[in-house]
């Protein structure tokens, strides 16, 4: 099917927000003025969103408009920056240059601010993060103990679970594979990038 242009997505988004929050479609009038087009235009751009699969529209009944499923799985996404790789291993130099893009359900990951890693390693490999898996990453300086982090140290970058040992005022960056070593690191000479919050998998 072809792509939906930028004007065709906010109507069918328009479309949906308007479904939700009222338990029934938009007329074509309330189409045409919200985006200051004429009846026919909009009933085009309709016309347009229904052979791309979009929408389905039953013809001389009012606020007939129904989403596909295709129409509603592309509501529900949202696409996030790939910035680089991080190591599930020995610390790596930091890449922050975005080497593209990932969709993911922005019903699961709605609030804050997110990016994408490319994992290199397998140091967390017991919490079934691998090798060339994607971590979805939440933008944050704050983590809990026993998040695992996109954890900066002297300059590289490395994913661990966090650990807060307060007695020795020390932080554990705790590998889960048992053939790495814990990375104890002063809180002074640590930054938290991001607590991973999910993980996406690509079958070749």
């Amino acid at each position: 099917m072809q792509e939906i242009t930028k004007r065709q997505k906010q109507i069918l988004d328009f479309i949906a927000n308007y479904i939700e929050s009222n338990q029934y479609p938009p007329s074509i009038t309330e189409i045409a003025d919200t985006f200051s087009i004429n009846l026919k235009t909009a009933h085009e751009f309709l016309d347009r969103l229904e052979n791309k699969g979009y929408i389905i529209k039953e013809k001389r009944i009012a606020r007939s408009l129904l989403l596909t499923e295709k129409a509603i799985s592309e509501i529900n996404q949202r696409k996030i920056p790939i910035y680089g790789t991080t190591a599930a291993g020995k610390p790596i130099e930091a890449i922050e240059d975005i080497k593209g893009e990932i969709v993911i359900d922005k019903r699961r990951f709605s609030d804050g601010e997110y990016y994408a890693l490319v994992v290199r390693g397998d140091s967390m490999k017991e919490a079934g993060i691998f090798d060339q898996d994607y971590v979805i990453v939440k933008k944050t300086e704050i983590a809990k103990d026993k998040d695992i982090v996109v954890a900066l140290i002297d300059g590289d970058v490395t994913l661990k679970r966090i650990f807060y040992d307060y007695n020795k005022h020390m932080i554990v960056l705790h590998p889960e594979n048992s053939t790495y070593s814990d990375i104890i690191v002063s809180p002074e000479s640590f930054k938290c990038l991001g607590v991973v919050v999910g993980v996406q998998r690509y079958l070749e």
